[in-house]
């Protein structure tokens, strides 16, 4: 048994008459709307997030917020939900640090103005607790630190993201910086962008644990980056510790592994395999145990954009022209992609959820799809038109990030 794998083994560990139809049922659960963007634990008037998390795992009121019932959701709306309670200052690890989730619960949001749950360097973001199951979208999770793994989401349970931005992490002495799938725990991620994440040991994006099992269907991993150090870790977009990773219309590039010569680098992916449902995008396969599969692109640039608001309510990779991720998704592709625009019927789509051109019929120049303040273009005075120029794409083709 290698060290790598020893140590992670050891880290692991409705109402009235209608009533009695609801017998044996599962509560319908509450919805609870936090009012508040700052962080509370108890103390002031609102409902802060922190303890919406708190009434929702418990069913009892607690803050401002009103008791969970059940199977519940929190509902966000637009704005910036900032952490400062640092880990250890209350005694009871519920109040402070990282947000636990303890039961099943849904957060969401569903504007199209940005909104984001946003660590503030003071712990990791999110943490879900093996009993527990947390289906979220529509928001980003950024600015978590920890010497912990997963610095954006510690998952020990059932996860399942979508829509969704996590940027901007970073585990300084551990594995995940975007994210830690830990243990046998189970994940599924569609239309979410992985980009900017830091990890110290495997993972600079996303880290698998030993046993469990991840999904990917348009997802965009780039930019993150392992080994912080520069001596040993592995897999700078994302890292399989001995778990199941299935992927699909996804991309994989661009991102970076600081390990120190003579073991050898794996800057997108590295460890053990990761399994293609056909048309995904790998841009550096070195370290990489992955079989490419019908529609797979490797060792290919995929032409992305910065992280940006390209519409939706977070962040996004936007496709540059000539893109070989263009046009190259496949069957099994999110009817919407991350920004929930709905990609164009009839076509396979683009690869990792990137969205199809919307916004009018393409002109014959100027910008595909924005208004022009005249249709005509200059002529010569031998009466024949001037070079026609290139047709920009608006809004942007986005990856699923």
């Amino acid at each position: 048994m290698g060290f790598r794998r020893a140590r992670r083994l050891g880290w692991v560990g409705v109402l009235g008459t209608m009533a009695a139809m609801l017998v044996g049922a599962p509560a319908l659960g509450a919805v609870v709307e936090p009012n508040t963007f700052s962080d509370e634990n108890g103390g002031g008037t609102g409902c802060s997030l922190r303890e919406a998390i708190l009434a929702t795992n418990t069913d009892t009121a607690f803050g401002g917020c009103p008791a969970g019932s059940g199977a519940d959701t929190i509902s966000l709306v637009a704005g910036t939900y900032g952490l400062s309670i640092p880990p250890g200052t209350t005694g009871d690890d519920k109040l402070d640090g990282d947000l636990d989730v303890e039961g099943q619960l849904t957060i969401t949001h569903a504007g199209v103005t940005p909104a984001a749950i946003d660590g503030g360097g003071v712990h990791r973001v999110i943490h879900v607790l093996g009993a527990a199951n947390l289906t979220a979208s529509g928001f980003t999770i950024r600015n978590g630190r920890t010497s912990q793994s997963g610095a954006g989401i510690r998952n020990e349970g059932s996860l399942e993201l979508s829509n969704a931005t996590v940027a901007g992490n970073e585990t300084t002495a551990s594995f995940g910086g975007g994210i830690a799938n830990s243990g046998t725990a189970t994940m599924s991620l569609t239309n979410v962008t992985v980009s900017g994440n830091r990890a110290e040991s495997d993972g600079g994006g996303i880290d698998q644990g030993i046993g469990g099992r991840l999904d990917l269907n348009n997802v965009t991993i780039t930019g993150n980056t392992t080994d912080i150090s520069g001596d040993t870790g592995g897999g700078g977009g994302i890292f399989n510790a001995g778990g199941t990773i299935n992927l699909k219309n996804t991309i994989i590039a661009r991102n970076l592994d600081n390990t120190s010569d003579p073991i050898v680098k794996s800057a997108d992916c590295g460890g053990a395999a990761l399994t293609s449902g056909r048309n995904n995008l790998i841009g550096d396969p070195t370290g990489c145990n992955f079989v490419a599969s019908g529609g797979d692109k490797i060792n290919v640039n995929p032409l992305l954009g910065p992280l940006a608001n390209n519409g939706g309510a977070t962040f996004t990779h936007a496709l540059l022209a000539r893109s070989p991720a263009v046009n190259a998704g496949g069957a099994g592709a999110a009817p919407t992609d991350q920004r929930g625009v709905p990609r164009r019927a009839g076509r396979l789509g683009d690869g990792g959820g990137a969205a199809h051109r919307t916004g009018g019929r393409r002109r014959r120049s100027g910008t595909c799809g924005r208004p022009r303040a005249s249709s005509r273009r200059p002529r010569r005075a031998c009466g024949r038109p001037t070079s026609r120029p290139r047709c920009r794409r608006w809004p942007p083709r986005i990856p699923s990030g």
